[in-house]
């Protein structure tokens, strides 16, 4: 519905259009004319074609809007059920819509498209699906989707049983060999499973798996002994099994282990092979088994069986035996010893103060005693000194290194020796935290903190350029890695920048005395009138500059917005309210510290017309030419040294109509009823038109 008002309110020819087409009152158009200058039209069964500009005329004025009709989106009128299905069978999904409209079938959220297997079918509102010869693949969730809106259900596809027709039969086989293991069943395609005791089998290089009609093979290439065991084929709740049986063959050397030489800190390799790949080896020197680790690495790859002894020691000197079954072969190793030196000496380092320092030489072998010595005194390991050994590496750290920790360090292994410098740099200190600002009330006390990168450092304190003494106005204290500078009985003179210092090192910060003032208002808030969509000023002043203060309306707190904007002029206080509105009437309060002044602001309506209050129109020629608007009474008077005279005439014209309330855009749904209004004013009662988008 569209809505107008008009003044004045007895004026009736008025038309109101769409676009450029006239309407009437008919089954689709609702024309009224309402008390008081209200006009209405109302479009009913809305469609998308009636989308368009509403105008409305009156006495040759016009106002308009605009209709939006949006589309009303189908709605599912008979949802999809849950079915179930037997597999083999035809199953057809059925839907209705509210409108014909484009439909799209999905499958556990994949798109649908016609095939020998799918055909989707729309009549009139009804969309169908069907789904030709459904198997267990055809299970899930379907759905049809109507532009925005959709309908699923669950479909269910019952399988027909599968039986066993022959079952698996029980095999010997010698190591080595293949094996086929072979079942039939009472459909072709079922899906199968083979299994090793529980364990489901994979196809690849050990197993093959075929499948042709009704019959299932399982092919086992090369059999082992640890390939026995029971077999089973699984088609949903049925199963089949059998046991198959793997001889193994017995295990000889096939090339036997040979006498190895080699030198301290190398390594050597025994190697043999055996008459099969996979057999069961076991590595022993005299008659200790041996296990793969650091110093022993075990290796087999199909038919070899390998032992690699690594950084050998004299003490790896002896007979080395492989044993399978009853099968052995043995041979002899033999270590030459070499005498220790440094591979790697000793090197001279810097080092920053704080920090640690490690010093570390490389041996020609592991294993050997050292004693590390710092001006030929021994060091011992502790919270100072930590020393490492890993095989042929040699550490020594030393921890929060100071000056006095420079000088010359060495490593000592029997008659061989490595030596360095190690020199340590004193650090500069620093400030690890800052002064930081402060603010206290005058007569009170305030403390500057900062904290120093090392204790003993020595600062200074300065305000500005001056440098401060502890005494009784400031009291100076260091503890450790902490400087503190106390202001006691603070003055506003106090206030300023106070700043440490160390070396070329400097923090600054700043204090703010606050001064014991009291505050009172030298210019109250002033009461105002003012029009509908003026903008206010309210202002008072304040005896300090710089205090804040709290604007109220009524009992109400005004905030900083988009319509307050609340400002501080050294001691004036200003808040301006924009765009008046009538709701804005009422007591404006400014609060500080326990003192306020009130105004009260009145808004008069901007609308409001008073004929009767006369108008002085002063022009110096003497003459008035009356607008179209000025009808009435009009008075003409002079005044003159000799006396005074005035004359009376009345003015009767027409004013030209005009909006007070003009037609506003509305959206609405496709179907509902939509309806336009506007006021006029003008006399005589001016010519009124509704214009129609069509």
């Amino acid at each position: 519905m569209f809505k107008c008002h008009i003044c004045p309110s007895d004026y009736c020819n008025v038309r109101w259009y769409v676009d450029r087409t006239l309407l009437h009152t008919d089954h689709l158009n609702k024309i009224k004319i309402l008390p008081e200058g209200y006009h209405t039209l109302t479009i009913m069964k809305l469609a998308r074609k009636d989308s368009g500009t509403i105008s409305f005329e009156a006495g040759g004025k016009r106002t308009y809007a605009s209709l939006h009709v949006k589309e009303r989106h189908p709605t599912i009128t008979k949802a999809l059920e849950d079915c179930e299905a037997t597999e083999g069978e035809k199953l057809v999904l059925s839907c209705k819509t509210s409108k014909s409209c484009h439909i799209l079938w999905y499958k556990d959220g994949c798109l649908i498209w016609n095939s020998s297997k799918y055909w989707a079918n729309r009549l009139n509102n009804e969309a169908t699906l069907t789904i030709h010869e459904v198997n267990e693949k055809d299970t899930g969730l379907y759905e049809c989707e109507a532009g925005p809106v959709s309908t699923k259900a669950q479909v269910t596809v019952k399988a027909v049983p599968v039986n066993f027709k022959q079952e698996l039969k029980g095999q010997d086989a010698e190591e080595g060999g293949n094996v086929t293991l072979c079942c039939e069943l009472s459909k072709p395609g079922a899906l199968v499973e083979w299994k090793k005791g529980g364990i489901a089998l994979k196809s690849g290089e050990k197993y093959q798996m075929k499948q042709k009609a009704t019959i299932s093979e399982l092919f086992i290439r090369n059999v082992q002994p640890d390939d026995s065991g029971v077999y089973s084929c699984v088609c949903g709740v049925q199963k089949t099994k059998a046991n198959l049986k793997v001889n193994a063959l017995p295990v000889k050397f096939k090339q036997k282990l040979m006498k190895q030489e080699a030198t301290e800190g190398g390594s050597v390799t025994l190697c043999c092979e055996l008459s099969k790949p996979g057999a069961l080896v076991e590595w022993q020197k005299g008659t200790e088994v041996l296990k793969s680790g650091e110093k022993f690495l075990i290796r087999e790859y199909e038919k070899t069986a390998e032992l690699c002894i690594t950084n050998l020691q004299p003490q790896d000197t002896g007979l080395y035996s492989c044993v399978t079954g009853d099968q052995k072969t043995t041979a002899e190793v033999n270590v030459k010893a070499v005498p220790v030196t440094f591979k790697q000496e000793l090197k001279t380092q810097d080092a920053v103060e704080g920090g640690s320092v490690t010093l570390h030489c490389e041996l020609s072998k592991p294993g050997v005693l050292v004693e590390w010595k710092k001006a030929g005194m021994v060091l011992k390991c502790g919270e100072k000194y930590q020393m490492k050994q890993k095989a042929t590496l040699s550490e020594l750290l030393v921890r929060n290194v100071q000056p006095e920790d420079s000088g010359v360090y060495s490593c000592v292994c029997g008659v061989q020796k490595t030596k360095a410098n190690l020199k340590v740099n004193a650090l500069p200190a620093i400030f690890k935290q800052k002064l930081m600002k402060q603010e206290a009330a005058e007569g009170g006390n305030v403390t500057l903190r900062c904290e120093l990168s090392k204790p003993g450092a020595l600062v200074e304190w300065q305000k500005g350029t001056e440098v401060l003494k502890s005494g009784d106005k400031f009291l100076i204290r260091e503890n450790e890695k902490t400087a503190e500078l106390c202001i006691t009985n603070l003055q506003p003179q106090d206030a300023g920048l106070y700043s440490c210092v160390t070396g070329d090192q400097k923090t600054t910060a700043e204090v703010n005395v606050k001064a014991a003032l009291s505050v009172v208002f030298k210019k109250e808030l002033v009461s105002q009138e003012l029009k509908e969509g003026d903008d206010a000023v309210l202002s008072c002043e304040l005896s300090s500059p710089n205090v804040p203060v709290t604007w109220k309306k009524d009992s109400l707190r005004i905030s900083q917005g988009e319509r307050y904007t609340i400002e501080q002029r050294g001691c004036t206080q200003i808040l301006a309210i924009h765009k008046l509105r009538l709701e804005d009437n009422g007591e404006y309060i400014c609060i500080t510290r326990g003192k306020k002044t009130t105004a009260i602001l009145t808004v008069k309506d901007g609308h409001a017309v008073e004929d009767d209050a006369p108008q002085i129109i002063e022009d110096p020629d003497g003459s008035y030419t009356p607008m179209a608007d000025d009808s009435g009474q009009c008075m003409c008077s002079t005044a003159s040294s000799t006396g005074n005279s005035r004359t009376v005439a009345k003015i009767e014209g027409e004013a030209h109509p005009h909006f007070i309330y003009k037609l506003q855009n509305v959206t609405l749904i496709e179907g509902q009823d939509a309806k336009f209004t506007c006021t006029t004013r003008c006399t005589p009662w001016p010519d009124i038109r509704y214009i129609s988008p069509k």
